[in-house]
């Protein structure tokens, strides 16, 4: 089977994010806009993935990365 649960749970941060990025507001400055449309898209990524439990290994060799620094 080369599906799993795990693989629902992926798709599923990605189309949430995909969301974030079409529902972000459009600035009259580009850069405003596009520094506002990362930090959502990058928060939707982040908080989508803690809730979901998505990649617990590599976020705990992140945690051990950043904590050994």
């Amino acid at each position: 089977d080369p599906f799993s649960r795990e693989t629902g749970k992926i798709l599923a941060v990605g189309v949430l994010t995909l969301g974030g990025g079409y529902l972000s507001p459009n600035w009259s400055f580009p850069f405003v806009s596009l520094f506002s449309t990362s930090l959502l898209v990058l928060g939707v990524f982040v908080g989508s993935s803690v809730l979901l439990g998505v990649g617990k290994e590599e976020w705990e060799w992140l945690k051990s990365k950043v904590i050994r620094a």
